[in-house]
C-alpha cells in the first residue's frame, strides 16, 4: 500500500488537475481511532482533499481544512505540513446512529493557510450540496473564482480524489 499523487494538464493547458490515492497514510490515521465507517469515509475524503490542495500551494507552510457545526460532527480537522505530511481527526456525537453515505446539510467549512512567513489566510463557506466535495467546489468558486470540479471518495481501505480547474485564460468551463 502506497500513497500516490499526480498533477496533469489537459487540452494544451486549458485545464490543470491533480489526482490522489491515499492508502498507507489513510490507514495509519484511521487505525488510531475506532471511527464508524461513515466517519472514516468522511475523514478519508477530507484527507484526499487536503492532499490535492496542499500540493498546489505556492507558499510553504501549513494548510488546514476544518468542518464545524454539522448535526452530529462537532469537528473535522485535517492538516498538511509543508513537507507533505497529513494528519486528521474527527469529533462526533457517538450516541447518534451514523449511516453511510453521510449527508452533510449544515455547518461551516474553513480552509486556512498558515505560511512560514507572512499573514495567515482563511476562507469560510457554508456547507452545501450534502457532501464535502460539493462544499469545497462551492468554496473554490467563491474564493478563487476559478471554475473547479472536485470528486472525493473513500472506503475502509483507501481514499482518493481528483481536482480539476479551468485556467483563467480560457473561457468559462461547463461540466
Amino acid at each position: 500500500m502506497t500513497d500516490q499523487l499526480h498533477n496533469f494538464m489537459l487540452n494544451e493547458g486549458e485545464y490543470r488537475g491533480t489526482v490522489v490515492q491515499l492508502s498507507e497514510s489513510y490507514q495509519q490515521i484511521i487505525q488510531l481511532h475506532q471511527y464508524p465507517l461513515a466517519i472514516s469515509q468522511l475523514l478519508g475524503e477530507a484527507l484526499a482533499a487536503i492532499s490535492l490542495f496542499g500540493h498546489n500551494i505556492k507558499q510553504s507552510g501549513k494548510l488546514a481544512l476544518q468542518l464545524q457545526g454539522h448535526d452530529f460532527i462537532h469537528l473535522l480537522l485535517v492538516e498538511m505540513s509543508g513537507q507533505g505530511e497529513i494528519r486528521g481527526l474527527v469529533q462526533w456525537d457517538d450516541e447518534v446512529g451514523i449511516k453511510c453515505p453521510l449527508y452533510l446539510n449544515e455547518g461551516q467549512l474553513a480552509i486556512t493557510l498558515t505560511p512560514l512567513q507572512g499573514e495567515r489566510h482563511q476562507g469560510i463557506v457554508s456547507i452545501i450540496g450534502g457532501s464535502l466535495a460539493e462544499s469545497l467546489t462551492y468554496y473554490f468558486g467563491q474564493s478563487e473564482q476559478i471554475f473547479s470540479r472536485l470528486i472525493l471518495c473513500a472506503n475502509e481501505h483507501q481514499a482518493a480524489g481528483i481536482f480539476l480547474q479551468k485556467m483563467p485564460a480560457f473561457e468559462e468551463m461547463e461540466f
